[in-house]
């Protein structure tokens, strides 16, 4: 992950440096976009070869060229994005929806606990 000024900032935050958890590497990125007014950060793998990134990451490679981005040239602009959502569905105290007979549990429900 480079910053706007070119610089490599993850291990500034965190000591696994990009390979930190998830929610912490999306705070970090937003953090340095925070601090430079960058509506990004580049992911920058250009230290490997061409062929090695073709081979190790197919699809991507071929979406970027796609999209005008040559991953073994340079960086791609990246920005923190949900993957993931927890707790949606309303449920009363036995786990019943709006919808009769369905009920909504773990992850899925949203009951104030996670």
């Amino acid at each position: 992950l480079i910053n706007a000024a070119g610089e490599r900032f993850a291990f500034d935050y965190h000591p696994m440096g990009e390979l930190a958890p998830r929610d912490i590497v999306a705070r970090m990125i937003r953090s340095e976009m925070a601090l430079s007014g960058s509506p990004s950060v580049n992911l920058d793998i250009s230290h490997r070869d061409r062929p090695y990134l073709e081979k190790r990451f197919p699809a991507i490679f071929k979406q970027c060229l796609k999209a005008g981005f040559d991953l073994s040239q340079g960086g791609i602009p990246v920005t923190p994005a949900q993957h993931f959502s927890c707790g949606g569905i309303a449920v009363d105290l036995n786990s019943q929806t709006s919808v009769r007979g369905l009920r909504a549990v773990g992850e899925v429900s949203s009951t104030g606990l996670h």
